[in-house]
């Protein structure tokens, strides 16, 4: 979205709404209620690919939150975040594992004694590469390279090894809508019976 002035502006009603402003380097979503600076957090994390839309997150600690404003695609303007109140201006939508589970090839997380979850920063493996549906790939990429002769893949999932269901259930992990999870975030692997890691809500 753009950051120029008078395309920066999300207004909620004559009381609240949220500049979206780059200093320096540093992107951000400033509310003010009442003309009066409320909360001001950085876009630390891009969701999305931008086809149809993108979201932003933020850190606080270790913790991960959704920031407010969203931007459309297909109306090339900025939005309210999906789900969000229409009415107020929100920063505390907490984002679990699950989350990034989609959103991510993997994240180390873990729920501390308030059920809060909490990141490894350094885990954090961004966007959707190969491993996120083909496994952990560093015993196939070292025998291709010791040796080039193979033609066939070994030590990494291969779809032709899957029946269907296995091939469905690796798609609608990220593609059947929200699940309950039963199982820790990460923890499923393609090949593996979806219904054993979440249910469908």
């Amino acid at each position: 979205g753009s950051f120029s002035d008078g395309k920066n502006r999300f207004v909620y009603n004559k009381w609240m709404e949220v500049l979206l402003e780059k200093k320096k380097n540093t992107y951000l979503q400033i509310s003010y209620i009442n003309g009066i600076e409320f909360q001001s957090e950085k876009f630390d994390i891009v969701i999305g690919s931008g086809r149809k839309g993108q979201s932003y997150l933020y850190w606080s600690n270790n913790t991960l939150y959704q920031l407010p404003i969203s931007f459309y695609t297909p109306l090339n303007s900025w939005c309210n975040s999906p789900g969000f109140p229409t009415n107020f201006i929100k920063f505390d939508r907490i984002i679990p594992g699950q989350c990034l589970e989609c959103h991510g090839t993997y994240a180390e997380v873990k729920e501390d004694k308030d059920n809060m979850p909490v990141y490894n920063k350094n885990s954090i493996i961004y966007g959707i590469d190969c491993e996120r549906c083909h496994g952990a790939a560093a015993d196939h990429v070292n025998k291709k390279k010791n040796n080039p002769e193979i033609k066939t893949a070994k030590y990494i999932i291969s779809t032709k090894q899957l029946d269907r269901k296995q091939r469905l259930d690796g798609c609608a992990l990220c593609h059947s809508g929200s699940r309950e999870a039963i199982k820790p975030a990460f923890s499923f692997s393609v090949g593996d019976k979806l219904d054993d890691y979440s249910t469908a809500g």
